[in-house]
């Protein structure tokens, strides 16, 4: 969980790095590397290994995760590194109300009174001081909520699909989704750009297959406090990169995100952990 906490990081940090090319094109070549990272599998598993009875809810999901990741690389243009990643923490509490709505699984009123609590959190980070709400933080509300879209759609299907068959779904479907918006907006990138683009995909598949296997060792009460890494390591590469320094209301506002995130999950039933 530690390696995907950084790799998620550096994820977002890419983003900053390339936020003079339109989004989607970001998406399109974050999701192609991504898909080129599981072709080994695809190769040894064969043309059977994509075999699903599900593919509406894999294009619902394909399709959430490609606008929530191309609004994030949009909202990367504006917005640290550390804010972008602290407000991504609610990705899970959205996904706990979703699953609630739509798998009707068990919320209870402790764990509503913690997402509430969570999302004032959100407020902390958006509108220190009480000032006006930022659109590229409105955004990235708006990326939360379609990666706990995205954890939804998991959590349904991984109960009957192959674990990389679901993962390879997510960035083929993606890659797609990407392909004509990114022919549409084309920018050439810059030589510099090109090492960073080839990262975004590596630093996907690593990260995915990290909060995998960590989920598959240990239930997720134990293995997610490592998931905050995510936050100092976004913090020191966007004040090192990009001379960006979080201010106290960006740890406060994490923090408490981060204390209802763990409050949810620990009042989670076994199974839920394991989910």
């Amino acid at each position: 969980m530690t390696l995907a906490a950084f790799f998620f990081a550096m994820l977002i940090v890419a983003g900053r790095r390339l936020s003079h090319l339109p989004p989607v094109e970001i998406t399109f070549f974050q999701t192609g590397g991504a898909v080129a990272c599981l072709l080994p599998w695809l190769a040894a598993r064969g043309p059977g290994g994509l075999r699903t009875a599900n593919l509406a809810m894999h294009l619902i999901r394909g399709l959430a995760a490609f606008a929530g990741m191309s609004a994030l690389f949009y909202a990367a243009r504006f917005t640290p590194a550390a804010d972008i990643t602290a407000l991504l923490f609610l990705s899970v509490l959205f996904t706990v109300l979703l699953a609630a709505a739509f798998l009707g699984e068990r919320v209870g009123l402790r764990r509503f009174i913690a997402i509430l609590v969570g999302f004032a959190g959100a407020l902390i980070v958006i509108r220190p001081g009480f000032e006006a709400a930022s659109w590229s933080a409105l955004v990235m509300l708006f990326v939360a909520l379609a990666f706990g879209a995205v954890n939804t759609a998991t959590r349904f299907l991984a109960g009957t699909e192959d674990p990389n068959a679901i993962v390879f779904y997510m960035y083929g479907l993606m890659c797609l989704f990407a392909l004509v918006p990114t022919i549409l907006l084309w920018r050439t990138p810059y030589w510099a750009d090109v090492p960073w683009l080839a990262a975004t995909g590596a630093f996907s598949a690593i990260a995915q297959q990290g909060i995998t296997r960590s989920l598959s060792m240990a239930p997720t009460a134990i293995a997610m406090p490592a998931y905050y890494l995510q936050l100092p390591f976004a913090a020191i590469a966007g004040y090192v990169l990009f001379g960006e320094a979080p201010d106290a209301w960006i740890w406060l506002g994490a923090a408490v995100i981060c204390g209802a995130t763990y409050y949810v999950i620990r009042t989670a039933s076994p199974g839920e952990r394991q989910g």
